[in-house]
């Protein structure tokens, strides 16, 4: 499916799946590191479930030996949070996100999953599994089965309880005795932990040392219990701390055994804190608990600030939290972004929730949001894609939390964002989520007298596309195109034209298609457009070329390459020499293709952008077939249908398993050629496409000579095992040799 750009970036980009680590430094933890890392790296560990009451820091503890793990023992690390996951299907979301597949309406996850992973030695992290213990042991399980080098961490308040779990318990920080000397109160985790936090305590005479350790023990040495109490021991005394903890801790301890006397300890420090706040304080905090992910400065001003005070003043309360660690903040390398951890963050959405001031928090941060997302995409259409994309995987987590609260309790918010927001879904692959939010947009009451009525429309259109559902594809195009006719709006005539060519296009409609190109072209030019005149030339050649006009496919890929060269567009480069190397290969000159395919492939690992590499290993493997070099055809072949099955390409997946049957037929293994035959044919009639026209003469060469060969009975016998394995149709389970690419001859 040639759609254009539409994926960058490792995974590590994408907000929210891996925890930020505070400057500090861990105290009182390194045996429970060690211990990690020597349990992951005992080939006996297949499911390790680190576990402990809330606040004793599991989180940051498997944080870093996570990345203790990864560094030292050649591990490949996953991190998934599952502190914002609700069910089994965002579970599987998260991992598809965290392993860096994309998520679409055909993958199943699991089985991506298992691909994904193989036998790599890949650490697998659950952190906060507590509300889905059941989702995430079955998972868990069912993949340490399949991939044999994969170990799973998890994080969790309970254990899974499942067979072959290891459990490694956390508790509180060793607590300081009562009369110990100074010198063992100063090495005493918890005592340390407290004056690591307390940086404004001078000295450390013995008094000083027996209270803090009074405190420790009063908060039973629960790490963030006591972080929470040191950050108070700048504006209060220690001696005031340890009565007022005394007096709340004491009507605790009579109010039953029902309740964890930890976790209500926990739960009376944050109380503590919270009480100590002056009123502009509490109120921010509390408002601040709205963000999914973080947030800045501005963003914080503008959803939880006071509107009388100014940005100096939420940045001044942002500070006072931040000292008293209710905030978390982390360094970015253009401004600071800030956090609440999710046992903080629980509290003070408590306090807002039912509030007065929950209503106008939500529906200010949903504003935000609205405003951002749509000047994010502003910056797209001025060609600054940089910026788009770093814009909206930063807030993610915050643009996806608006949209959901605007469907429900602001739908003319809701129409904004959602029409904002789905060219980012397009891009990124989140078409369950894209398409979700659009079609729940569009059966919003009055939604056809919206602004961006069309839009959604457009972006509806665009993202059933994307999961091969053509037919559901046209409609809303269909009815997108009137409107901007109606309306006299040639940008988006241009754009929904040109959508609607590749839908044509890949239903083997050429002629079709090449009209609607030609007709988006006339538009862009008639707007002088020169960057999407070039676009609609580069997809104008590669109908071309499909249909077997060389001639005219060269000449509009040429003239679009020039501009992407001199304009600095480095997908379009791409795109364009794809085309070019296609239209040699197709002549059969093999010498002149593979540079340009060799080049395209180069820029597109450089940009990290799967989908051009797909294309330009699929292009060099025909070009390899064609030349007689089989094992090299069949390797860049192999690597082509991995990347364009995970991006969830079934139109292109169906065509490269077809030309890895016709390479398995050339060198003579025809049984393993008929069963991808048969699962590139299922593929093809699943989503009601023909064979592209270039490739329709070899594909039922193919076949053919396979019938002969094999005879009908066992022709048979191998199409109907092929049929329906289109998802592990890989080469080498079907008897073809893959590996690194071979010397060429």
């Amino acid at each position: 499916m040639f759609t254009g750009p539409r994926f960058r970036g490792p995974v590590a980009t994408v907000p929210g799946q891996r925890p930020s680590q505070p400057a500090d430094v861990l105290v009182g933890r390194s045996k429970e590191c060690a211990d990690l890392g020597r349990l992951v790296g005992d080939p006996e560990t297949r499911l390790l479930t680190l576990t402990g009451p809330a606040g004793v820091g599991k989180t940051r503890i498997a944080t870093t030996a996570a990345d203790t793990v990864a560094k030292e023992q050649d591990f490949t690390l996953c991190w998934t949070s599952v502190t914002s996951v609700t069910s089994e299907a965002a579970l599987m979301r998260a991992l598809l996100l965290s392993a860096g597949i994309r998520e679409t309406a055909d993958v199943d996850a699991l089985s991506a999953l298992i691909e994904r992973f193989g036998g790599s030695r890949v650490l697998l992290v659950l952190d906060d599994c507590d509300h889905l213990l059941d989702e995430c042991a079955l998972v868990g399980r069912t993949l340490i089965t399949l991939c044999p080098a994969l170990v799973v961490l998890a994080t969790s308040r309970e254990i899974f309880r499942v067979p072959g779990e290891i459990v490694y318990h956390v508790g509180p920080l060793p607590l300081p005795g009562g009369d110990e000397p100074a010198v063992a109160l100063e090495r005493n985790p918890a005592v340390r932990l407290f004056l690591a936090r307390s940086p404004a305590l001078k000295g450390r005479p013995v008094r000083v040392l027996r209270t803090v350790a009074t405190i420790c023990r009063q908060l039973e040495g629960i790490p963030l219990a006591i972080e929470l109490t040191a950050a108070r021991s700048p504006l209060i005394s220690l001696d005031r701390i340890s009565s007022e903890l005394t007096d709340v801790l004491g009507v605790l301890a009579t109010s039953g055994p029902t309740s964890d006397l930890r976790h209500r300890t926990l739960r009376a420090a944050i109380d503590w804190s919270y009480e100590l706040l002056d009123s502009h304080e509490r109120d921010l905090f509390t408002r601040l608990s709205i963000f999914e992910g973080g947030f800045d400065v501005d963003a914080a001003h503008a959803v939880a600030g006071n509107p009388s005070s100014d940005l100096a003043t939420t940045r001044d309360l942002i500070s006072r939290l931040v000292d008293k660690s209710l905030v978390m903040a982390r360094t970015q390398p253009v401004e600071s972004r800030f956090t609440l951890l999710s046992t903080i963050r629980g509290y003070a959405r408590e306090k807002l929730a039912g509030a007065e001031a929950e209503y106008s928090t939500a529906a200010r941060h949903a504003a935000y949001y609205v405003e951002l997302a749509e000047g994010a995409e502003r910056t797209r259409e001025e060609g600054k894609q940089d910026v788009w994309l770093q814009t909206l995987d930063v807030d993610g987590g915050n643009v996806s939390a608006a949209i959901d609260w605007t469907l429900t309790a602001e739908p003319r918010l809701a129409v904004r964002l959602t029409a904002a927001v789905w060219p980012y879904s397009a891009w990124r692959g989140h078409y369950f989520d894209g398409r979700a939010w659009l079609d729940a947009a569009l059966e919003m009451p009055g939604v056809e007298g919206e602004p961006a009525y069309p839009e959604l429309l457009l972006g509806a259109g665009t993202l059933a596309f994307l999961c091969c559902d053509y037919q559901t594809a046209a409609d809303p195009l269909d009815r997108a195109l009137a409107i901007f006719d109606a309306a006299g709006d040639t940008r988006g005539r241009a754009r929904t034209l040109h959508r609607l060519a590749t839908v044509a296009r890949e239903l083997g409609r050429y002629d079709e298609a090449r009209r609607l190109h030609e007709r988006s072209l006339q538009l862009w030019r008639r707007l002088a457009d020169q960057s999407q005149e070039a676009h609609a030339r580069t997809y104008s050649s590669f109908v071309a070329w499909l249909s077997g006009d060389l001639e005219f496919a060269e000449q509009e890929a040429k003239a679009a390459l020039s501009y992407f060269r001199q304009s600095g567009d480095s997908e379009g480069v791409v795109w364009s020499l794809i085309n070019l190397g296609a239209v040699a290969r197709e002549r059969g000159s093999y010498a002149v293709a593979e540079p340009l395919l060799m080049e395209s492939r180069a820029i597109s690992e450089q940009l990290g952008f799967p989908e051009g590499v797909a294309w330009s290993d699929d292009q060099l493997g025909r070009a390899e077939r064609a030349r007689g070099r089989y094992q090299r055809a069949t390797t860049f072949l192999t690597r082509s249908f991995g990347i364009h099955r995970d991006l969830g390409d079934r139109w292109r997946a169906a065509s490269v398993l077809a030309e890895l049957a016709v390479t398995a037929a050339m060198r003579h293994r025809t049984r393993p050629a008929v069963f991808l035959h048969a699962a590139a044919a299922q593929l093809r009639d699943e989503i009601g496409v023909p064979i592209p026209g270039c490739e329709r003469a070899d594909v039922e060469t193919s076949l053919a000579s396979a019938r002969l060969l094999l005879g009908d009975a066992a022709f048979e016998q191998e199409w109907s095992a092929g049929w329906g394995s289109w998802w592990t149709a890989l080469p080498d389970s079907g008897g073809l040799d893959t590996g690194p690419v071979a010397p060429a001859d």
